[in-house]
């Protein structure tokens, strides 16, 4: 993962966005069931979401995005899946817990931080899949806990 984080920028090309992220939440889905908690996608189906990105990459984002959300979150975790304007993926993912602090919004992408248990390596990781093709990742907000991906 370190290494494709360090790749040039290659994004392969058209990426459906809703079909890669679609089965990956679907194999999240029983993690969410065992903690008692629910995943849930908006809207759950809906035509192509096209973005210039590499599929893995768009792939291990959303995963540390869902898992993250899971582990350091609480309540339902809600991944909206859609788009702003013609040429630009959004794709939000929101817990309901009790949101960052504002000294932990400003290191949070930040390689070895880690405001709990985690390594602190899974936001700086996500953030450089998605800038390696070209996109966005950012806090969107504290409270509740938002992460947007823009591709």
């Amino acid at each position: 993962m370190v290494l494709m984080s360090r790749a040039e920028r290659s994004p392969q090309g058209p990426v459906d966005v809703r079909a890669e992220i679609t089965p990956l939440l679907a194999d999240l889905a029983p993690s969410f069931d065992r903690a008692g908690r629910r995943l849930t996608v908006l809207p759950p189906d809906g035509p192509p979401l096209p973005a210039r990105a590499t599929a893995t990459r768009v792939r291990e984002a959303a995963a540390v995005l869902v898992d993250n959300a899971l582990e350091h979150g609480r309540g339902e975790v809600t991944v909206r899946l859609g788009s702003v304007g013609k040429h630009t993926v959004l794709v939000t993912v929101t817990d309901e817990g009790s949101g960052i602090s504002d000294g932990d919004a400003q290191r949070i992408f930040q390689r070895g931080f880690s405001a709990g248990d985690g390594t602190g390596v899974g936001l700086a990781l996500a953030r450089a899949f998605i800038e390696g093709d070209g996109g966005r990742l950012q806090l969107q907000s504290r409270r509740p806990t938002t992460f947007a991906m823009f591709l």
